[in-house]
């Protein structure tokens, strides 16, 4: 006999249903509350100490690439970067604290509205460190400081008699410092004595000559020197005469010069000098050159030179250096709330003037 059952549970399964949705529902509250306190929450001492380690970065960061820094203090730094907006212009940042305790970190950008960075800052320390940094610029070019041209200061091994007929030449050229557009000479010093059957001081005339085509004296110009020769007292003894120059032509690097000494008109053997002959320097380009004949035939010695010193300047760009304080590492300390202090530094790699 077939039985008729309808498709409503029964009040057994009603209660087993109930009981089962009643354990699941009390499981997913003490999930639901398990999950809720492993989330941290604002003011937890994890989260504050992250935030502040973010604030040290960020800062020290943007520190590395300023360009400029304008202000800083203890508790504050206004400082440039470079352009972030694209107008062209470099940006201002400024981050300051009032030092108080619980107060806010602000930033200020270009100058406009303060925007809170941190809230209950405990501390906010900025700390940097300069270097006294020298630099060098080339400026106009300008003569420069008095120098040492050429010299020969071997003793003297022989000697070449000046009177009558008889002159003498020595060439030299300088090395010439980088940079260098021209040069010229401004005094000379000569190893010199009287001659064996002079009586009195020789009285001679030094010049400054260009050379001819034929690598001797030419004599169309030269540059007088003007030296005493009263010192001079006797034959035996080598005395150094000075001489300077009366007129400071430049002349160009491509030119050497020689050092020309001849007797005045009108000296004789009572006023005749001897003038000291060394060994020259190996590899110089130094020689010197005599004439018997007023100066028809020139005798060239490659080998040595006269005994001399010569004075002169160079013509050339002038490098002008300057000393400047320099920031070259930042350190910033943060603590907001209760977490604990975090410090975060950089190296300024645009080394900002400090000002």
């Amino acid at each position: 006999m077939r039985t008729n059952r309808s498709n409503a549970f029964t009040l057994i399964e009603t209660v087993l249903s109930l009981g089962i949705v009643g354990v699941i529902a009390v499981s997913m509250t003490s999930i639901m509350m398990l999950t809720s306190r492993a989330m941290p929450s604002v003011g937890d001492v994890d989260v504050v100490n992250v935030s502040s380690r973010e604030v040290a970065s960020r800062i020290a960061s943007e520190l590395a690439g300023a360009t400029s820094i304008t202000g800083l203090s203890a508790h504050s730094v206004t400082f440039t970067i470079p352009d972030r907006d694209n107008d062209g212009l470099e940006e201002t940042f400024r981050y300051g604290w009032s030092g108080t305790a619980g107060d806010p970190l602000v930033w200020t950008y270009n100058g406009g509205s303060a925007i809170t960075v941190a809230s209950n800052v405990q501390d906010f320390t900025l700390f940097a460190e300069s270097a006294t940094v020298t630099q060098a610029a080339t400026g106009p070019s300008a003569w420069g400081p008095e120098v040492i041209l050429h010299e020969q200061l071997a003793p003297p091994t022989t000697n070449l008699t000046i009177s009558g007929l008889n002159r003498a030449a020595h060439y030299f050229k300088p090395d010439f410092p980088a940079g260098t557009t021209g040069w010229t000479v401004t005094r000379a010093s000569l190893k010199m004595r009287r001659a064996g059957s002079a009586t009195a001081a020789p009285v001679l005339r030094v010049s400054f000559v260009s050379p001819g085509v034929t690598g001797t004296p030419d004599l169309g110009a030269f540059q007088l020197t003007m030296g005493d020769t009263s010192t001079v007292a006797n034959a035996t003894q080598w005395f150094t005469v000075a001489y300077t120059c009366a007129t400071t032509p430049t002349y160009p690097i491509s030119q050497g010069l020689f050092l020309y000494v001849a007797p005045t008109t009108g000296t004789t053997t009572s006023t005749a000098a001897d003038v000291g002959v060394t060994a020259g320097v190996a590899n110089y380009p130094s020689y010197y050159c005599t004439t018997n004949t007023a100066l028809i035939v020139w005798n060239t010695d490659y080998d040595d030179g006269l005994g001399c010193t010569i004075w002169g300047k160079f013509y050339g760009p002038t490098t002008t250096t300057t000393t400047a304080q320099r920031y070259t590492r930042a350190e910033v300390r943060t603590k907001i709330g209760s977490a604990d202090s975090t410090t975060a530094s950089a190296q300024l790699l645009n080394r900002p003037l400090a000002p």
